[in-house]
């Protein structure tokens, strides 16, 4: 069941829809089109866009939400991680688990972090991670994916979480579709972590804008451990929940390669604002921010397989791999040879143009 409202000013359903729309508000460069959000009363992990003549659609699944909020609830009531943030010492390593009161059309949760500092803290990571699954969709409408596949494919809409290719697809053009599913994912995913990247840096520019945020910290850069918790954890649960595999059937490079695609993004984006003085960063600053980062990916490891009984390492499972390196680079090739420009007369912003990530995985070898 599909709902647009009925819920408080106040509830997780209401902050995260405006979210949303403010990101489509602040990104969107065509002021004719307008964006329809909703919600699918479905606890499943999932989400889908489309376009529709000059109005965009996104329905987010209640689950998807529900699993954000009780994962990094959960993480911040654990004593034994995110040691720097609050006093961990007051948790009582509760497990959140979310339910969706769909009467009420609210979602609940059976605990909080203890400690207040933590309290706050949980809801704005938990808000980073959204941000970025927002940004994630908003990336197949503004990037011109929605209108491209619905013209190409006639297929109707992006599914965040779809394996299922249509039965009336011959078997050569399944593998084009996949392959083209794959790359639109690729660059749904590098929209998604420029912009959530170019938030937190500007956060941390203009600190003294919100000194509230920044005093709950015990060092400023720790925003960046905050954020990369968050946007690991998302690529963690889409592994959990819906394991993806090596294959050119597959609509997804693995979330492993996803994850590395993402983060060299990130990187790309940190060091253009560097480079363009928007951002003065001394090279101790800069290495402190490069290890804060790592920080939340061990963090963001560490906590999953310790509560899932998993052994993921996505770093490590990617070093010389050399099935990922091949569909890594035919996804990048992909890219710039073909959909690159057949998405430009779609794209209503400027289209990412990925360089090799040769140098992007050796820095992660050397780190």
């Amino acid at each position: 069941m599909e709902f647009t409202d009925g819920y408080s000013n106040l509830s997780y359903l209401n902050i995260t829809k405006q979210l949303c729309n403010e990101l489509y508000e602040n990104t969107n460069t065509n002021k004719k089109s307008k964006l329809s959000f909703y919600y699918d009363s479905d606890t499943f992990f999932n989400a889908y866009t489309y376009t529709k003549g000059t109005n965009d659609y996104m329905c987010m699944y209640v689950g998807t939400i529900l699993n954000a909020f009780a994962h990094i609830k959960s993480a911040f009531c654990s004593s034994s991680f995110l040691l720097n943030f609050g006093n961990p010492n007051f948790e009582k390593n509760n497990h959140v688990s979310g339910k969706f009161d769909i009467t009420q059309k609210q979602l609940l949760f059976t605990a909080d972090p203890i400690d207040p500092i933590r309290q706050e803290l949980s809801t704005y990571t938990a808000l980073m991670m959204i941000r970025y699954i927002y940004g994630h969709e908003l990336g197949h409408i503004l990037n011109g994916h929605t209108s491209y596949i619905s013209n190409l494919y006639a297929v109707p809409k992006l599914e965040m979480i779809c394996k299922k290719l249509l039965s009336n697809f011959s078997e050569k053009l399944q593998e084009q579709y996949a392959l083209d599913r794959r790359t639109l994912e690729m660059d749904a995913d590098s929209f998604a972590a420029s912009m959530s990247i170019d938030n937190i840096i500007m956060l941390y520019i203009q600190q003294n804008e919100n000194p509230h945020f920044f005093n709950l910290l015990n060092d400023s850069c720790d925003i960046f451990t905050l954020w990369s918790f968050a946007i690991h954890s998302i690529f963690l649960l889409f592994e959990y929940h819906s394991a993806s595999s090596y294959n050119s059937l597959s609509f997804y490079l693995p979330n492993e390669a996803r994850e590395i695609l993402s983060l060299s993004s990130s990187l790309n984006a940190l060091n253009d604002y560097i480079k363009h003085n928007i951002f003065e960063c001394s090279n101790t600053l800069y290495q402190k921010i490069i290890s804060k980062i790592f920080d939340g990916i061990n963090e963001a490891e560490n906590y999953f397989n310790s509560i899932y009984y998993t052994n993921y390492h996505f770093i490590q499972n990617t070093n010389n791999n050399p099935i990922y390196s091949r569909f890594a680079d035919e996804v990048l090739t992909h890219w710039n040879d073909k959909l690159y420009p057949r998405l430009k007369k779609y794209a209503r912003v400027p289209l990412y143009h990925p360089d090799t990530i040769e140098s992007t995985m050796e820095f992660l070898k050397n780190s």
